[in-house]
């Protein structure tokens, strides 16, 4: 019975100082595991389909002339667009380059001393600019601005004795404006745009016996697009 007493003392001492052992030995846990950042929304290529509405005002001045043309243009288009977005925490910045088919047109039947008709076509019309604009979350509300290029025709019945004249020419103007872009998922959004495009008076033809035609244009587009993020 004593050595059956002793025995167990020894076990029971024994147990004490493994567990006092243990517990001073410094705790090892596993290193954390940083989490990693979800890449930004915005940033990526992307490319898009777009199609709207223009409506605006051209005129025709001749300097011989007293009177002068001046009418409202409108009409569709569609096309399609190219771009590459850098997001910054909530910021976003860009680079977008359009291209539209398009048919704003507009004419006048009272242009000139005596009234004649004139017009303006737009057939064509583009535009390459800078974005920016702020996210949250899915949705971007963002400001636009840059150059503006359009194929623009123009011309004047004018006299019975001079006929008709006409000229055509691709010519530069600039834009600006404002849009808002949802998010669908990774890939895809849709977007709602407004630009205002202005393309300053030049020449596109002379009528027989007087100065330059000048004529300039300026439309405002409202268009809706989508686009696919690579």
């Amino acid at each position: 019975m004593k050595k059956i007493l002793l025995a167990a003392a020894a076990l029971t001492g024994l147990s004490v100082s493994v567990s006092a052992f243990a517990a001073d030995m410094p705790s090892r846990k596993a290193p954390a595991v940083a989490p990693v950042a979800a890449a930004p929304l915005w940033t990526g290529l992307y490319v898009g389909a777009t199609a709207g509405y223009a409506f605006g005002k051209s005129s025709q001045t001749d300097t011989a002339a007293v009177a002068d043309g001046a009418y409202n243009v409108k009409g569709g288009m569609i096309g399609g667009a190219v771009g590459y977005n850098w997001q910054i925490q909530n910021y976003v910045y860009g680079l977008e380059a359009d291209a539209s088919f398009a048919s704003i047109a507009g004419s006048s039947s009272i242009c000139g001393m005596t009234a004649h008709l004139c017009g303006t076509k737009s057939d064509a019309l583009g535009t390459v600019r800078a974005r920016g604009g702020f996210a949250i979350d899915n949705s971007l509300i963002y400001a636009t601005g840059g150059l503006a290029v359009a194929q623009i025709k123009a011309y004047d019945v004018g006299f019975s004795l001079v006929g008709a004249q006409s000229g055509s020419a691709v010519r530069l103007g600039w834009t600006v404006g404002a849009g808002v872009e949802q998010k669908l998922d990774a890939h895809w959004s849709v977007k709602a745009e407004y630009l205002y495009t202005s393309f300053a008076r030049a020449s596109y033809f002379t009528l027989e016996g007087y100065s330059p035609e000048m004529v300039d244009m300026s439309a405002n587009i409202v268009r809706a697009g989508v686009n696919y993020k690579f």
